[in-house]
């Protein structure tokens, strides 16, 4: 039952108390003319499929809420989106965090980014809005014979060393699915969120080669292993030492979930099915001290979208009526992250591939967040990561240059996907294995 008005003023006032005298990383510009700074929101949908029959190996995948009349055609009304107004007299927009699975690969649509091709058919009404498309991975896969059940199901992995699984070692399966994203879809992940919300050290270290903007912080919640009132197929994750204040952070090699000197940026993303989950007060209270604030939330697409929206409205406007003058925009992930970072670029890589045989020189007019991303196709239908040949441009040339060599493996096609400090994304052009006859 929900509170009454003065004490859920009350409890807000409370949490936003003990946001005040922080210390960690915030956007401290504030806009012309004001000395409050403005809390950017975050509003993630988990693109999924209804259902994955975690005993089936086989799955019939149940994608009607991508039809017209389903949970995500609703959001894409512009009746819909004009109900949710913010601040600034913005309209609501969305990051879609597309779902890739093995699980996936293994049904009647036999295509592990089925989520990203059910997203196209709303592409105007997304550009239209303003939403964006970003990558969500599940590390998981098939155990033929789980000795719990007697029988084989879809299962949570937590190791990402290489371990040999049903499909292949842990670490091929994540860069297969990453790398038929980008050569498959035209998209690079630029925007990302953990399946299950779960990482570890090594899985960090891997994410850090690929992504610059990760929305996987739940801190301060940890999952139950195998608890089957969570998720019957995975819930095993640890955020508990990560910060819960709304600051972001480059994460430690040594803990994730620490403050270091990695690369890419992790920023808090909560679950928002009830009003008390989203902390806002801290958010509201950084705001007013002058500081720009990133909050964000996550839903799945099967769940009541516009009790997801409702719900996050109704903290938002509590936010405003507890400090008067503190407004709030509704932003997408990439651009939550660059307001947070002060990042101003907004021009793609420009790339260039050179070829000599099965030998792939790709140039960057500038410098990259990682070393381009190699997707291959190969003879056997499958998608597999390539690595340059040096991980360090080479800019002998007046340009950001690395060296594939494709000699030996048997690829059909080849792109490389990579994007900047700013999360602007570019792709090659894709190369195709040339016959005797070609050369």
């Amino acid at each position: 039952m929900l509170a009454t008005k003065p004490l859920r003023v009350l409890i807000f006032a409370l949490c936003a108390a003990a946001a005040l005298g922080t210390t960690r990383a915030y956007a401290a510009d504030t806009d012309a003319g004001t000395t409050k700074g403005t809390v950017f929101v975050v509003m993630g949908i988990d693109a999924e499929t209804r259902q994955l029959a975690s005993l089936g190996y086989h799955q019939i995948l149940t994608l009607i809420d991508y039809d017209t009349l389903g949970t995500v055609g609703k959001v894409m009304r512009e009746d819909f989106r004009n109900s949710y107004i913010d601040s600034y007299g913005g309209v609501l927009q969305f990051t879609w965090f597309a779902l890739t699975h093995e699980a996936y690969c293994e049904s009647d649509q036999r295509d592990g980014t089925i989520i990203f091709e059910k997203l196209k058919s709303y592409a105007k009404p997304m550009a239209a809005y303003g939403d964006m498309v970003g990558w969500h991975y599940p590390n998981a896969d098939w155990d033929s014979a789980d000795t719990s059940l007697g029988h084989g199901r879809w299962h949570q992995r937590t190791t990402f060393d290489g371990t040999k699984y049903h499909h292949g070692p842990d670490t091929a399966l994540a860069e297969q699915m990453a790398a038929m994203v980008i050569l498959k879809q035209g998209i690079y992940p630029n925007v990302f969120r953990s399946g299950w919300n779960w990482q570890n050290n090594q899985y960090s270290a891997w994410l850090d080669d690929i992504t610059p903007f990760d929305f996987s912080n739940v801190a301060p919640m940890v999952g139950i292993p195998n608890d089957p009132h969570v998720s019957p197929n995975g819930s095993d994750y640890d955020w508990s030492q990560a910060p819960s204040d709304w600051s972001w952070y480059h994460p430690n090699r040594e803990n994730y979930q620490m403050p270091g000197d990695m690369k890419r940026t992790i920023f808090r993303t909560m679950p928002a099915h009830r009003q008390s989950e989203l902390d806002l007060g801290k958010a509201f209270a950084l705001a007013n001290q002058g500081h720009h604030v990133l909050v964000g939330f996550y839903t799945h697409s099967y769940d009541d979208l516009e009790k997801f929206c409702r719900i996050v409205r109704a903290g938002l406007e509590l936010g405003t009526q507890q400090f008067p003058g503190v407004f709030y925009k509704y932003v997408t992930a990439l651009e939550g992250a660059r307001r947070m970072l002060s990042l101003t670029d907004m021009t793609p890589p420009k790339l260039a591939v050179f070829r000599q045989k099965d030998v792939v020189v790709v140039t960057s007019d500038k410098p990259l967040f990682a070393f381009p991303y190699g997707a291959i196709l190969d003879s056997s239908g499958n998608y597999r990561r390539v690595r340059p040949m040096d991980l360090a441009p080479d800019e002998t040339h007046g340009a950001f240059a690395w060296t594939f060599d494709l000699t030996g493996i048997p690829y059909v096609e080849f792109a490389a996907g990579c994007c900047d400090q700013s999360g602007n994304f570019a792709i090659t052009e894709k190369i195709k294995k040339q016959t005797r006859s070609d050369r």
